[in-house]
């Protein structure tokens, strides 16, 4: 009797110890999940304050490319009306092959070509010295080009690269001077034509001075006769 109440006391003992450990166990891991819990609470919060800055940020990124495309098909719209109305010659040509894209109406008007020149690789622009290519970057470079009928005019011709939808295109803008030119070669004409009618009035007045006496004299002469 003694035995078996020794052994259900030990039994119970152990159940007890056994159940102690279980408890400190489950307490254990009640305190490591509640910890994973808060460690999780504190990822989603930063998470989430993450996904809102993302959102600002894309937001603002958004903005900014809706502007940025505004100014940009604004610029392409200023670009495109400048290029129509300009007066001076203004052509866009394909690198490297130098094709010619488009050409505004000042370009049409001037040499005579129209629309038949686009695709076309035909240089109507000759530098008269050999220091430069079609291709290169110039500055009020004076040119010549042979109009549609024949005719040889005189240009001053600028260049720049530019980007037309990812591929670089050479610009071509030049001014006609053809006329101020002749202009010029007319001014200068009459200039050297105003010079001789001087030259000729002064000489007629050197010649004039001796005549006066002379004539003069000759009046002396009859009177005194």
């Amino acid at each position: 009797m003694l035995r078996m109440k020794v052994d259900g006391f030990v039994n119970m003992h152990l159940n007890h110890q056994k159940l102690k450990a279980q408890s400190e166990l489950l307490h254990k891991r009640t305190l490591a999940l509640e910890e994973t819990n808060r460690k999780l609470a504190e990822a989603e919060a930063k998470l989430i304050e993450h996904n809102v800055l993302l959102e600002n940020w894309v937001e603002e990124r958004t903005t900014e490319l809706v502007d940025a495309h505004e100014k940009l098909m604004n610029s392409q719209e200023h670009f495109k009306k400048m290029f129509i109305l300009s007066p001076s010659l203004m052509a866009i040509r394909r690198l490297p092959d130098l094709a010619y894209i488009d050409v505004n109406e000042s370009w049409k008007q001037h040499t005579g070509y129209g629309d038949e020149v686009i695709g076309n690789v035909m240089d109507l622009m000759q530098n008269d010295s050999n220091t430069t290519k079609t291709g290169d970057i110039v500055r009020n470079e004076k040119i010549r080009y042979e109009t549609k009928s024949g005719e040889i005019r005189t240009a001053l011709l600028s260049t720049e690269y530019i980007d037309i939808e990812g591929e670089t295109c050479l610009l071509q803008v030049a001014v006609d001077i053809t006329e101020s030119l002749r202009f010029e070669s007319e001014m200068a004409r009459l200039a050297q034509l105003n010079l001789v009618g001087e030259m000729a009035a002064g000489i007629a007045h050197e010649i004039r001075n001796p005549m006066t006496t002379i004539r003069g004299f000759l009046q002396l002469f009859q009177e005194n006769d």
